[in-house]
């Protein structure tokens, strides 16, 4: 089985989401799934790498070039673009990102393409750019509207998340799931490069 994930970053960039998407990439990618990974590069043009997730397993790692960003979103038409090449078993796209919304929506509007099951994330409403929500409220709603399966991370969250109201039935409550290892054995020049990042109490 072939999975695509579809986000705006992946690690090395800091986040939870990142670091979310990469833990579920890995774990999959040791289970013997074919597993890739579509994002945006900060950092320039379009990379393909292979990049290892522990057991001798890799995962593809996509990242495609930025165009610009704009209210917190990479805008990235060659991700678009790679989408449409793309033809996972299944597609996981993490929410909030329009970019990926967008794409999806389009993929799914080329002629004689076939529907791949479509599982969403939902990780947070819109909140600092509520402002937008008239043009892309639409949108995601449409895009809720057609997946397969909807993950939320908490029971209350699920019933206080009011775009998900109109599709309860289809979502679905995951907690999101860390990877102990790296915290019974932590990395030294890791944990060293923290305390000089982040000095004093943490």
């Amino acid at each position: 089985m072939h999975v695509l994930h579809v986000y705006k970053d992946a690690p090395p960039v800091m986040g939870g989401i990142e670091n979310h998407l990469w833990t579920l990439a890995t774990a999959q990618a040791r289970r013997g799934l074919r597993v890739t990974v579509l994002v945006t590069n900060p950092r320039g043009a379009t990379t393909v790498t292979r990049e290892p997730a522990g057991d001798g397993a890799t995962i593809e790692v996509i990242r495609t070039r930025r165009l610009a960003t704009l209210a917190s979103t990479p805008l990235s038409p060659a991700l678009v673009a790679r989408l449409a090449r793309i033809r996972p078993d299944v597609t996981h796209l993490q929410l909030p990102y329009p970019m990926a919304v967008v794409g999806r929506l389009l993929v799914d509007a080329l002629p004689g393409r076939r529907r791949t099951p479509l599982v969403v994330s939902y990780q947070s409403d819109i909140v600092r750019q509520r402002a937008l929500m008239p043009l892309y409220g639409p949108i995601q709603r449409r895009l809720l509207a057609r997946a397969d399966r909807i993950l939320v991370s908490s029971d209350p969250y699920r019933r206080s998340a009011r775009p998900l109201a109109p599709h309860a039935d289809r979502c679905a409550v995951v907690p999101l799931g860390i990877d102990p290892a790296p915290l019974h054995a932590p990395d030294s020049a890791r944990v060293a490069d923290w305390h000089k990042r982040f000095p004093g109490p943490r």
